[in-house]
C-alpha cells in the first residue's frame, strides 16, 4: 500500500503546472486577499535529502502553488505563491525535516501568476 501511495505522489509531483500571466483584475484581487509570490534559492544540505518531495507534499497540504527544482551548483530553486504566513509555515516545516538542513536562503518577491498546484521540476 505504501508503495502505491509514493508512486501516485511522484506521478502527481512531476506534472507541469499551467503557469500564465494574470489579468490586472485578477492580480488586484489576489493582492487584496494578501497573496504573494516569492522566488527562493536554498543552500545547505538540500539535495538528495527529499527536499523537493517534502516541499511538494507540504505545498499541496497548505494549498500553495509554485514549483521546486534542483540546480547544478547544489542549491535548490523554488517559487511559492500564497499568503505570506502560509509560505513561512512551509519553510519552517521544511528546514530540519529528515536530513534537510537549509543554511542560507535568498528570497525575492516576484510577479503573481495564474497557476494550478505545485510541481517538482528536474
Amino acid at each position: 500500500m505504501a508503495a502505491g501511495f509514493w508512486k501516485r505522489l511522484l506521478k502527481s509531483a512531476f506534472r507541469e503546472t499551467q503557469e500564465t500571466e494574470l489579468t490586472e483584475e485578477e492580480a488586484i484581487l489576489l493582492c487584496q486577499e494578501g497573496h504573494v509570490r516569492r522566488h527562493y534559492l536554498l543552500s545547505g544540505r538540500v539535495q538528495e535529502v527529499g527536499l523537493r518531495y517534502t516541499a511538494f507534499y507540504l505545498a499541496e497540504e497548505l494549498g500553495l502553488s509554485g514549483w521546486v527544482s534542483n540546480l547544478e551548483d547544489g542549491r535548490v530553486e523554488m517559487e511559492l505563491q500564497g499568503k505570506p504566513e502560509t509560505i513561512d509555515l512551509l519553510l519552517c516545516r521544511l528546514d530540519g525535516k529528515g536530513r534537510i538542513s537549509i543554511t542560507s536562503m535568498e528570497e525575492e518577491e516576484v510577479t503573481l501568476k495564474r497557476e494550478s498546484g505545485f510541481c517538482v521540476r528536474g
